[in-house]
């Protein structure tokens, strides 16, 4: 329906009049015979058919009947064209995650239906807010500011809305899946859930020194991270380290973990590959939006089993093709890696 109110009108499907909408309706006995542009005296019969039966059922009283009745068709004299990928950020997610699951063969041509799991609601959502804070936040002074976001349903794993830039329809750069900065304290949640992995060693009462600390590196070189208010709070409870995200108790308790097994971890859930490194315990490694989602997305298992098997957040929710295709996708997931095991 909305595709037809964009070729026939010009315009989208909810501002429609109640004569268009009825054209529509008609439209759908014989869209070639009763074409409103090249045989208008019965496309013109055939609304006002319509028209008939929602009146008649009660949907339209007698004014708005009669009002829809004298209408003209209100057709456009060129078909309007809707855009081809009014969401390219996306689509663009749709493809990479195709791209790893099917062989390159049954992505060319026809034969291949996707469902997503796109909410348009979310997207529109995202949309604003990222054209909204990208404005808010820009000066004269600076380039134009740029900004991704990925959207996730943290119970299902479905991506709600990608979007790649200031620009929401402009191809190209996708800032969402491509762009990377420091990831800094969205790592530290991870360090504290290794330790607790070891109830033996750690619990959420557990105390820590939150005071300076040094840490050897190669070389003869040293490493003495500070607090971002730049005090120390001395011994606190491992909850409180992490709520209050206290750099120098994350380096302790890290440095207590391994960084090798923050490495690791991050790998197995997200595929992140991240040099293990003791600064590894406070973020240092630049990851795109869409990889830091896939690091806090944990989808229960039924919706694990029905989706990709290599991400946890998937735009995905199901895709059909051949039987010989699905068979290759099958093969294709079989080789993906178990889950981790701390």
């Amino acid at each position: 329906m909305a595709s037809g109110a964009e070729f026939w009108f010009g315009r989208e499907l909810g501002s429609l009049t109640t004569e268009q909408m009825a054209l529509l309706i008609g439209l759908v006995k014989g869209p070639s015979y009763y074409d409103p542009r090249r045989h208008p005296e019965r496309a013109l019969e055939r609304r006002n058919i319509a028209l008939s039966m929602l009146h008649d059922t009660g949907l339209l009283d007698d004014a708005e009947y009669e009002r829809a009745r004298k209408a003209p068709l209100g057709v456009t004299a060129q078909p309007g064209v809707a855009a081809a990928n009014r969401f390219p950020a996306y689509i663009d997610l749709v493809r990479r995650q195709l791209a790893n699951d099917y062989p390159e063969s049954a992505l060319q041509g026809a034969g291949l239906t996707v469902l997503t799991g796109m909410s348009p609601s979310a997207q529109a959502y995202a949309e604003g807010a990222v054209a909204h804070a990208t404005e808010s936040l820009q000066t004269g002074k600076r380039p134009p500011l740029q900004a991704g976001i990925v959207v996730t349903d943290v119970h299902a794993g479905d991506v709600l809305a990608v979007v790649g830039g200031r620009d929401a329809a402009i191809h190209g750069f996708n800032r969402a899946v491509e762009a990377k900065r420091p990831v800094g304290s969205l790592l530290k949640p991870y360090v504290y859930l290794l330790a607790l992995a070891q109830p033996q060693r750690f619990s959420l009462a557990s105390f820590v020194e939150d005071t300076p600390v040094t840490v050897q590196l190669a070389r003869g070189k040293t490493w003495s991270p500070d607090n971002s208010d730049n005090r120390s709070h001395g011994t606190v409870r491992l909850v409180d380290a992490l709520a209050h995200s206290y750099n120098q108790a994350t380096v302790r308790v890290g440095m207590q973990v391994g960084p090798e097994r923050v490495a690791q971890l991050v790998k197995a859930l997200a595929g992140i590959q991240a040099e293990p490194n003791p600064s590894l315990i406070l973020g240092s490694t630049d990851q795109s939006p869409y990889a830091m989602a896939q690091l806090y997305q944990f989808p229960p298992p039924a919706a694990r089993s029905s989706r990709c098997a290599r991400c946890a957040a998937c735009s995905i929710r199901r895709a059909s093709c051949s039987s010989a295709t699905t068979a290759n996708r099958r093969r294709r997931r079989k080789a993906t890696r178990s889950p981790p095991t701390w």
